[in-house]
């Protein structure tokens, strides 16, 4: 079983290593020394045995120095504690030859005491002290011997160095001092421990940091940056390669304008530049998060947030910049998309209060235009020999019927206009309008249609489609005055939420374009960008409204100089569109037949009865539809025709219409509105009506429509 050994172990091992360490580059500063020294020690021993004979001390000095010499030379190739083991035992030897042959009068205890100081600093205290233990020993033995005359001392002339107490009083000495110094070498060696233990600590500590702030830095998908204040890089985090595109180093040498637009280097510029003068002042000098557009190294762009913060010496001083960067790009194209659905939705909004306003008030002023058509046609038709009343009947008629065109261009913006539900194919629909355009429009303008969809079939009234085409071609034709080319498109596309196949006609030009600043209004009622007089504003607003009648969607792309693009999508129908409609030969019906008329507005009532009257007919006329109902109960069988106001007080319209169906299931019922037919209106003729007349309307029109409906 593996043993554990604890972190002092550990230290007492480097420590160790630290010592071996320490002794090798002393060996190795003094070996140049240790050579000069023991060449002549022995030089020195070897002239003494010249003079003084020889001595067998002489002999091992020579011996034990040359091996001492001998180790210093080979010291670099053998192990360090060989080297020091190797002195400990050639000293240890030398001082008890020296004891033996000598005695005190020797440098053997120096040298028993550098053995102990080795042993101690190399293999511990405890090595240390057994060798001085050892080394007492053995000089003790050595005195007995030589005190009782078992070592002759044929050297030694003076008596005290045979003294029993000489030898105490220097093995005590000795004893003492060697003790002292080992006892400071293991207390500077603890305290060494103790030191190098806590920067060992330190040191991992530091270590561990590193790796863990390498590898945040290393996996993160942020960037890390650091910027000398003259906004160099001088670090940035490997996720810059993913980032950016460009390796390490390559990025340490970019250039600002190497990695940012010229837009946002002004704004970094700025915000570092009154973060510094900030902070030289003494105020807030942290440089605030800044969005920016940055360049990759294939030159595409992507918008980064930059969160940075000031570096600062001790004093305080600022040295730098430490800053994160994080791509936002997904981030900034959410807000751009939330921030266009919200226009779109405001844009809506108040399209649909301005399209109950405007039909409000069409359907308010259809029914004065009822009047002034109605009295104005019957003056053109009872003095049509007096050419000054006739000119100006006609004068109002004219402008009558160009107000009720204005009437039906905010109704068809309300949605409220005309609508006739029968499959439409958009691309007959659109060839029509290309016939229309042929025989107007400037030779300049080349039309260009491309039809991919394969399906064109859709809900919808044709005429009112035709209508909404014709506009934005016309609207094309004017922002080309010098020429250019329209374009019709369309294309099948499957729309995720609610999931349909959709219809998609864009419609396009390469003329002067709109400005961003406009957009917003383009469909807006009597906006226009066209000179006073030229146009009214309403084309745009009525195909607004004739899109979204037919559940539809409508989006412009506009730049000035590069033309304009509108998109309109409609639902796909499978089913086939009509080839023609088939028309009606009408009739005009008996006189005397007798008609009641249902309508709250008094002009209305005044010209309706006038107009009908002049055309043969008796007529009863009522502003109520209760009053009407219960009138109609006793009279039903008198009345041949009954035209019906759907806007009436109290009852409207469809609640009369199952009035008087209830009473009479064969009446003849004919609607008659400001708005224009609907899919409220449609519902009441699948139930029975016998047709529907907008207003205004002339006598011919009203005839014309009586006529037909009496045929049903």
């Amino acid at each position: 079983m593996e043993s554990k050994r604890s972190p002092d172990f550990k230290i007492d091992i480097d420590l160790r290593r630290e010592a071996h360490h320490a002794l090798r580059g002393l060996l190795d500063r003094v070996s140049l020394l240790t050579l000069t020294l023991g060449t002549l020690a022995l030089a020195a021993s070897i002239f003494r045995s010249t003079v003084f004979g020889w001595n067998m001390n002489i002999l091992l000095d020579i011996i034990l120095f040359g091996a001492l010499l001998f180790i210093v030379v080979i010291r670099k190739r053998i192990p360090i504690v060989f080297v020091v083991s190797s002195f400990i035992i050639a000293l240890a030897v030398l001082s008890t030859g020296n004891f033996l042959t000598l005695g005190l009068a020797t440098t053997g205890f120096v040298m028993f005491t550098v053995c102990c100081v080795f042993s101690s600093v190399v293999f511990g205290l405890r090595a240390g002290i057994l060798l001085l233990i050892g080394s007492v020993i053995a000089v003790a033995l050595i005195g007995i011997a030589s005190y009782y005359g078992i070592i002759p001392r044929k050297t030694i002339t003076e008596g005290y160095l045979l003294s029993p107490l000489t030898w105490i009083t220097q093995m005590s000495s000795y004893t003492v001092f060697t003790a002292g110094i080992l006892v400071i070498i293991a207390s500077v060696q603890d305290r060494l421990a103790l030191s190098l233990q806590k920067s060992t600590r330190q040191a991992e500590e530091i270590k561990e940091r590193e790796r863990m702030y390498r590898l945040l830095a290393e996996n993160m998908s942020d960037v890390l940056f650091v910027q000398n204040m003259d906004m160099a890089l001088t670090y940035v985090s490997p996720s810059t390669e993913k980032l950016f595109g460009y390796a390490l180093e390559e990025t340490l040498t970019l250039k600002m304008e190497d990695y940012l637009t010229p837009q946002s280097i002004r704004k970094v510029l700025e915000s570092f530049h009154a973060a510094v003068s900030a902070a030289e002042k003494g105020g807030a000098s942290d440089i605030p998060p800044l969005e920016l557009e940055y360049i990759r190294k294939d030159g595409t762009t992507f918008w980064g947030e930059m969160k940075p913060v000031f570096l600062r010496s001790e004093d305080g001083r600022l040295t730098g910049i430490l800053g994160v960067l994080r791509d936002i790009s997904e981030r900034k194209a959410a807000e751009k998309e939330r921030e266009t659905l919200e226009r779109q939705l405001r844009l809506s909004e108040k399209l649909q209060a301005i399209g109950q306003l405007a039909g409000g008030i069409a359907h308010d002023f259809n029914n004065q235009l009822v009047g002034i058509i109605g009295f104005a046609d019957l003056l053109a038709k009872n003095f049509p020999q007096n050419q000054e009343v006739s000119s100006c009947a006609e004068n109002i008629l004219v402008a009558g019927r160009r107000a009720a065109d204005l009437t039906g261009k905010l109704l068809s913006f309300a949605r409220k206009g005309s609508f006739k539900r029968a499959p439409v194919n958009m691309h007959a629909i659109i060839g029509e309008v290309i016939a229309i355009l042929s025989h107007s429009i400037d030779k300049r303008i080349s039309i260009v249609q491309r039809f991919e969809a394969p399906n064109p079939t859709v809900i919808g009234d044709a005429t009112q489609l035709q209508n909404a085409l014709l506009n934005l071609a016309l609207n094309a034709r004017d922002a080309m005055p010098n020429g250019g080319e329209l374009t019709f498109y369309t294309r099948e596309a499957v729309e995720q939420a609610p999931a349909e196949n959709r219809l998609h006609i864009v419609v396009s030009d390469t003329g002067v374009g709109i400005e961003e600043s406009i957009l917003g209004n383009i469909f807006d009622p009597f906006f226009t960008t066209k000179r006073k007089g030229h146009n009214i504003g309403m084309g745009l607003a009525a195909v607004y409204g004739t899109v979204k009648s037919h559940d539809g969607m409508i989006s412009v792309k506009s730049q000035p100089g590069k033309g304009s693009e509108f998109t309109l999508s409609f639902p796909l129908t499978s089913e086939t569109a009509e080839i023609a409609a088939e028309t009606v030969s009408p009739r005009s019906i008996p006189e005397g037949r007798r008609v009641l008329v249902i309508d709250d507005e008094n002009i209305v009532r005044k010209a309706l009865c006038m107009m009908l009257e002049s055309l043969g007919y008796t007529v009863e006329t009522f502003g109520s539809g209760r009053e009407a109902i219960a009138w109609y109960r006793d009279s039903y069988r008198n009345i041949d025709l009954v035209l019906l106001d759907l806007i009436l007080p109290e009852m409207d319209g469809k609640a009369v219409f199952e009035a008087l169906r209830g009473i009479n299931r064969d009446a003849k019922i004919l609607l008659v509105s400001g708005y224009s037919i609907n899919r409220e209106v449609q519902t009441i003729i699948d139930k029975g009506a016998a047709g529907f007349i907008k207003k205004p309307f002339d006598i011919k029109e009203l005839s014309r429509k009586i006529a037909e409906v009496s045929e049903v």
